[in-house]
């Protein structure tokens, strides 16, 4: 009898054990998965930043205009890595303004999220100069 009650309470710890590490692994994948996603982003920027792309830069900016706090992390650091970060910019904004006139671009419905993207470029680009 001892013997069987003995074996019944590591049967019942092995599943108590089961279940804590199953919940840990669980938080462990969404940290990793969080992790994978935040260094895509910011190696995906860095990457645009390298190849002097302008335009996908503006268009990753736009796009990602609700994660703000991130991108203004990640952007100085990003455009570091650029062969002339102040070039890249002003290519970046060349969009926004009409050149003939100076005045800005209606066009597009999303004026506002174009406007903080101009003002997020340039406030990472002045600690570079």
């Amino acid at each position: 009898k001892e013997t069987e009650e003995l074996l019944d309470k590591r049967e019942q710890s092995i599943e108590s054990n089961e279940e804590t590490y199953l919940a840990r692994l669980e938080e462990q994948k969404n940290a990793a998965l969080a992790a994978i996603e935040s260094g895509k982003s910011e190696n995906s920027l860095k990457f645009l930043c390298e190849k002097m792309d302008a335009e996908g830069l503006w268009r990753f900016i736009v796009e990602r205009r609700k994660d703000v706090t991130a991108l203004r992390a990640e952007l100085p650091s990003a455009l570091e890595s650029a062969i002339d970060p102040a070039r890249l910019v002003l290519q970046a904004l060349e969009g926004f303004y009409d050149k003939g006139t100076g005045k800005t671009e209606k066009k597009d419905s999303g004026l506002g999220d174009q406007r903080r993207a101009c003002s997020l470029l340039l406030e990472s680009l002045l600690p570079l100069l």
